[in-house]
């Protein structure tokens, strides 16, 4: 049966998909999320250091919510230009330390609000284009479901990307 385009966007939105904290949860060993207690934290991110096997890896997720309250909270995986920034300060830790970085792409876009654009969320996100494009660590991206825009490009730019099934990639 062909499906169409519009079904599976809704399949890729469908409130049963799995999310990324499941994946950390069953992939990832010991993950420590990274947090800067100077500044807020962005709702729409989870960052950290994880094992899997044996080795290191950056983690960088899109965070949506498993429910209408959580996912208001986590802005439905949509990053602010404050989240972009700290993305970029976690992929130079990942290459101080020489640790692959793997990204969990789940989001419809950037935050498109205008608090995002007046503090200059496309200069953050091109900020990670090129933060990313130059990272001399491996970087594998898994798109879970959505990947929107700009706001899954920015953390998208991989040596390995996967797809989940009924996922969607576009940045058009």
């Amino acid at each position: 049966i062909m499906t169409s385009n519009w079904e599976k966007v809704q399949k890729a939105r469908s409130k049963q998909r799995i999310k990324a904290i499941n994946v950390i949860e069953l992939l990832f060993d010991h993950f420590m999320s990274l947090h800067d207690e100077m500044i807020t934290n962005d709702p729409a991110l989870i960052m950290g250091v994880a094992m899997i096997e044996k080795t290191p890896v950056t983690l960088i997720a899109q965070n949506k919510g498993t429910d209408t309250a959580s996912n208001i909270k986590s802005r439905m995986g949509m990053t602010s230009p404050l989240g972009y920034r700290k993305v970029i300060r976690a992929v130079k830790q990942a290459e101080k330390f020489k640790r692959p970085i793997i990204t969990i792409i789940d989001t419809p876009g950037a935050y498109p609000g205008t608090e995002a654009e007046l503090k200059g969320q496309a200069s953050a996100i091109s900020d990670c284009l090129a933060c990313f494009s130059m990272a001399k660590v491996p970087i594998i991206s898994i798109i879970l479901s959505e990947g929107g825009s700009g706001g899954a490009l920015a953390i998208g730019i991989a040596d390995v990307l996967l797809m989940f099934e009924n996922a969607y990639y576009s940045v058009i």
